[in-house]
């Protein structure tokens, strides 16, 4: 077999490849000897069949079925001889089929552009301030007394108010008809929340028990129903029942309930928890401006089958967040070919990052170990709850592990370069490296 490869640019090649006739013929012969034992042909019984006649009406199916077996079984050993990597899949032509000759066919696959970095160590990058002020300790101490708190049914007569939770039925009509998702039983609705359609929420101020109200109610222009959107309705609401929100006093017993020992130490897991989402948020920002810096100082083409992938990894991602909403991407008003065109700028930065960090690992001979690889996957279990046994065979499939050791290399080779970064604070200061 005679390969070589011809350069279409800096992230696309063409293999041509000659198969040599002998092969050729062989394949040809093989094709034939397994046709002749299946073929019909009128006037001959199955297996007697002459070469000649199956040619006759069987020519294009062989030719075919040749060209397949030939392109299938010499392609991965092209790839190999021509020491390429391709990240598309092939683009293939060929020369058609011709007995007692040698079969010539090339492939266009796209590569990763050979990159040359420069300039990633000493990347000047500004670090903001880490500090958590008492204000922030005390709203997140009266998020968790809100998370935490009951709802009590009113049993005096009194009217609803902002806050109550009211217990309602509702049949809604437009134009005097009823429509899909327009009645309910037994819904609850957090007065003043606007979770729910804000003139319902507003007319059911004052409202008692048992009482019925006819309320008038437009759906948004973004409703996720667009047969809804921007549309008139009229709802009988009905009072079923008025609640109250109770909420826990902030003292030692909600701190136990819990989990800490008291209201002290559960100010300082708070404040720790806040500390490091603001680390977090830093390291982020920090490792933005390294991407930046990066992207632009190391200009390159990168190959369209990895930025189609990353936009479609993009979408799916966004696919999901949605079904935990119980919504689909059509009834959200989101078209995915207009999506796909509003991701491809931020998936050819992805693309570009990532083929930059992983050639500055390949430089500086970064590696996630097995070892690292192990502790996160008893970091996982734990968060969700699972054994590293069940995490291990979760990312045994569909070649997870190799998706999460990508991204632990990433981390790496990130951390590695705030490291080495020109590290200055808010007010300018020098501080070196990631301190």
């Amino acid at each position: 077999m005679d390969v070589r490869v011809e350069e279409l640019g800096p992230t696309r090649k063409r293999i041509h490849v000659v198969v040599p006739q002998e092969a050729v013929k062989k394949e040809i012969e093989d094709v034939y000897v397994a046709l002749r034992k299946t073929a019909k042909v009128k006037g001959f019984r199955p297996g007697k069949i002459p070469r000649e006649i199956l040619k006759r009406y069987y020519n294009d199916y062989v030719t075919e079925q040749v060209i397949s077996r030939l392109i299938e079984s010499t392609y991965k050993g092209a790839i190999s001889e021509s020491k390429i990597l391709p990240v598309s899949l092939p683009n293939l032509e060929n020369e058609g089929l011709t007995e007692g000759k040698p079969f010539r066919y090339s492939a266009v696959v796209e590569v990763e552009p050979e990159i040359k970095v420069d300039d990633y160590v000493g990347i000047p990058v500004t670090k903001g301030e880490i500090r958590v002020e008492e204000k922030e300790v005390a709203e997140r101490l009266a998020r968790l007394q809100q998370l935490h708190a009951q709802l009590r049914r009113i049993e005096e007569e009194r009217p609803v108010r902002e806050g109550d939770f009211v217990l309602i039925d509702f049949r809604g009509t437009m134009d005097g008809k009823p429509f899909k998702g327009g009645q309910g039983q037994g819904v609850s609705v957090e007065i003043g929340a606007g979770r729910f359609a804000g003139e319902i929420e507003n007319g059911l101020v004052g409202a008692r028990c048992d009482e019925e109200r006819e309320i008038e109610a437009v759906f948004p222009e973004d409703h996720r129903d667009r047969a809804l959107a921007g549309k008139k309705a009229s709802f009988r609401v009905k009072v079923r029942e008025i609640r109250e929100k109770v909420i826990p006093p902030l003292d030692d017993e909600f701190a136990k309930d819990l989990g800490s020992e008291s209201l002290e130490e559960l100010r300082e897991k708070v404040r720790g928890e806040i500390e490091e989402e603001k680390r977090l948020e830093v390291e982020r920002e920090m490792n933005e401006q390294i991407l930046d810096h990066l992207i632009e100082k190391n200009r390159f083409e990168v190959p369209q089958s990895m930025v189609e992938r990353q936009i479609d990894a993009l979408i799916r991602e966004l696919k999901l967040g949605l079904a935990y909403q119980g919504v689909e991407l059509n009834s959200a008003a989101l078209d995915e070919e207009r999506l796909r065109e509003d991701y491809r700028e931020r998936a050819v930065r992805l693309v570009k990052s990532t083929l930059l960090l992983n050639r500055i690992a390949e430089m500086e001979g970064i590696e996630v170990s097995q070892g690292e690889l192990d502790r996160e996957f008893e970091g996982i279990a734990g968060r969700a709850d699972r054994t590293k046994s069940q995490v291990e065979a979760y990312y045994s499939k569909e070649n997870r592990a190799e998706g999460l050791r990508a991204r632990l290399l990433e981390e790496k080779t990130l951390r590695f370069l705030r490291e080495k970064a020109r590290v200055t604070d808010l007010q300018g200061k020098v501080r070196g490296g990631e301190q």
